[in-house]
């Protein structure tokens, strides 16, 4: 009696070749690279430990900061300044606040000087330097009222 002849082609089918044993892993690895750059562009810049990090402060929320005077508004692009008149109420930031706000703020000496020297018959005011506009009024009821802006 005959045996069949035992070859290499039993031994071929019981070996997958190497694309199918490095095609699973390879679709795997594939897998977790795709989720982690899907995860890092939706879930936005993050510091090493994973917390998410605030985007960087305005030239007028860190004058803001570091002054602790003036409210900020319109996302950050906005300082109002109400400094105190002679009326009861007419705003809360002394000459010291204000005067800490524009040096926060780079205001050069002409703007402070303009500031200084304007008169309730001036009406409304404006200047700008360095990507910033200010405009203000002066009345000595209500004092003077700034409002910086970024361009």
């Amino acid at each position: 009696m005959t045996q069949p002849a035992i070859g290499n082609e039993h031994l071929q089918a019981a070996q997958p070749s190497a694309a199918k044993r490095w095609g699973i892993p390879l679709a795997v690895v594939g897998a977790i690279v795709l989720t982690i750059i899907t995860a890092s562009l939706i879930g936005g810049s993050n510091d090493v430990n994973g917390t998410p990090t605030a985007p960087p402060l305005t030239s007028i929320e860190s004058a803001r900061e570091h002054c602790m005077a003036g409210d900020v508004v319109d996302d950050g692009h906005t300082l109002v300044i109400d400094m105190r008149g002679q009326e009861l109420g007419s705003g809360s930031l002394g000459a010291t606040e204000v005067g800490c706000l524009l040096d926060a703020l780079g205001a050069p000496a002409y703007v402070t000087s303009r500031m200084d020297s304007t008169r309730a018959l001036d009406g409304m005011q404006d200047s700008s330097w360095d990507g910033l506009a200010a405009s203000w009024t002066y009345h000595p009821d209500d004092g003077l009222d700034i409002i910086v802006t970024d361009n």
